[in-house]
């Protein structure tokens, strides 16, 4: 499906997921996860290096255990505001939706497309997750 749909195949799949994918024809890795978060997907450079996994706890021997405290005092607060923020200042979230491309000439970030019509506002992540599952199938 890559073959053919090139970085738009993320945006095809349907359901929870963090996914790796490697293009050997533009020497690029692609890290991406589904537009609602579900699974997560971590990014640290450590190194000269790129490191991803799904777990935070799969970084700490690679990465500083330096906290970010503001990471820290949101989510003890219960309010997050950064998304991309977690609790070590090294390591970062791919946000949700969020397509991460590391190349020869770095790291870059796309973002995949919002279907149409897809109001966000005051609805729970179950809902948005069933209206979008109806209008990818139409």
């Amino acid at each position: 499906a890559y073959a053919v749909a090139g970085g738009r195949v993320f945006g095809l799949l349907r359901g929870d997921y963090a996914v790796l994918l490697w293009d050997a024809r533009r020497a690029e890795l692609l890290a991406c996860r589904d537009l609602f978060g579900m699974r997560p997907l971590h990014v640290a450079r450590a190194g000269g290096r790129v490191l991803l996994a799904s777990d935070l706890r799969a970084l700490a021997p690679d990465v500083s255990a330096d906290l970010d405290e503001g990471a820290l005092a949101e989510h003890l607060c219960g309010r997050v505001t950064d998304r991309a923020h977690t609790l070590l200042t090294a390591v970062r979230r791919v946000i949700p939706g969020g397509v991460l491309h590391v190349g020869r000439d770095g790291c870059r970030w796309t973002a995949l497309p919002m279907p149409r019509g897809l109001n966000l506002a005051g609805r729970t992540v179950p809902d948005l997750h069933d209206e979008l599952c109806v209008r990818l199938d139409e």
